[in-house]
């Protein structure tokens, strides 16, 4: 359940330019 979550955050990161990774970390 969680893998399709994660998938779409990975997605909205990418074209965000990372900035997700910077705040889940």
């Amino acid at each position: 359940v969680g893998d399709v979550i994660d998938v779409k955050i990975l997605n909205v990161d990418a074209e965000r330019g990372r900035i997700g990774l910077s705040v889940i970390m």
